[in-house]
């Protein structure tokens, strides 16, 4: 008789161990939140811009981290012609899955093929020094188990683009956030 209470206490232990188990695996596998972020061109401007486009990343921070990191979300590389975007629905330029967690940075990282064009002439367009690092953009905000974190952006054409006598044109993105929403 107490040799069937030891294996039924032994086999009640295990039993309650697998469950367990499997609760937390299933619990965490919870733990993810989606992020996209979009482009679109409010300004309404004559002016066509194309902006090459080679990766956005978010300064992050997962509920499991002590530490904030730059992450590069997975990124729809290409040139983008703003002026396109004006009154169309937003595109997307990058989404990916984070596990929760909090963002306070967002930045757009630009290639060498940026170019403005005026009177049918496509001038190419550099981006300073100070900007090789990319356009950061201050945000607080967090990934939430389940859902969507998506990020509107606009970038001002006209703040954007600068010139100077020897017709040489620079771009310094000014890039806003226009909303966000949780889905």
């Amino acid at each position: 008789m107490k040799s069937i209470i030891k294996f039924l206490l032994v086999f009640t232990v295990i039993i309650v161990f697998i469950v367990y188990s499997c609760e937390n695996k299933s619990a965490k596998t919870n733990d993810k939140g989606g992020i996209i972020v979009k482009l679109a061109d409010e300004t309404n401007v004559d002016t066509t811009l194309n902006i090459d486009l080679k990766a956005v990343q978010v300064k992050y921070k997962s509920d499991n981290n002590t530490e904030e990191y730059w992450y590069e979300l997975t990124t729809k590389d290409s040139i983008y012609n703003l002026r396109k975007l004006q009154g169309d629905s937003p595109i997307t330029i990058a989404k990916d899955e984070l596990d929760v967690g909090k963002i306070s940075q967002l930045r757009l990282l630009l290639g060498e093929n940026n170019t403005i064009v005026i009177a049918e002439d496509t001038i190419d367009v550099e981006v300073p020094f100070d900007y090789i690092d990319g356009t950061s953009i201050n945000i607080s905000d967090s990934i939430i188990a389940s859902k969507n974190l998506e990020i509107l952006l606009n970038v001002d054409i006209k703040s954007s683009i600068s010139g100077n006598e020897d017709g040489l044109f620079s771009l310094k993105p000014v890039v806003k956030i226009i909303g966000i929403n949780v889905l």
